[in-house]
């Protein structure tokens, strides 16, 4: 909850009550990676800030991913808006039978958020 005031030059001043409620960002993308036990498997991909310059970013799969996931690189510069863009390799590595496993891939700038459901599974 925050209060807005409105004060007008010439004496007038008006307060408003505005609620915000801040909620979790849509999913950008789904990624499904097929790995075999045992074995690695790699997508990659390439993104670019949405601003024309370079932006420190950082990239990282959310603590109730499953750990067989991996990115990289999870720190860097991100290429700006118009260039071929900044390559990120996920990695799958089961390591038992059963369900797909699931993870949240996050990468964040100071002014931007990405986010990733990826899906692992075996062939």
């Amino acid at each position: 909850m925050i209060e807005l005031f409105i004060y007008k030059g010439t004496g007038g001043r008006w307060k408003y009550n505005i609620l915000l409620e801040s909620k979790e960002p849509e999913i950008d993308d789904i990624i499904n990676i097929e790995s075999p036990l045992g074995k690695t498997s790699n997508v990659s991909f390439k993104l670019s800030n949405q601003f024309k310059a370079y932006a420190e970013f950082e990239a990282f799969f959310t603590p109730e991913s499953d750990s067989c996931f991996g990115i990289h690189p999870n720190r860097g510069i991100l290429e700006p808006h118009g260039r071929d863009g900044t390559p990120f390799v996920i990695s799958f590595s089961p390591t038992e039978y059963g369900a797909a496993k699931v993870g949240k891939l996050i990468i964040q700038t100071d002014d931007m958020y990405w986010s990733y459901a990826v899906k692992g599974t075996h062939p």
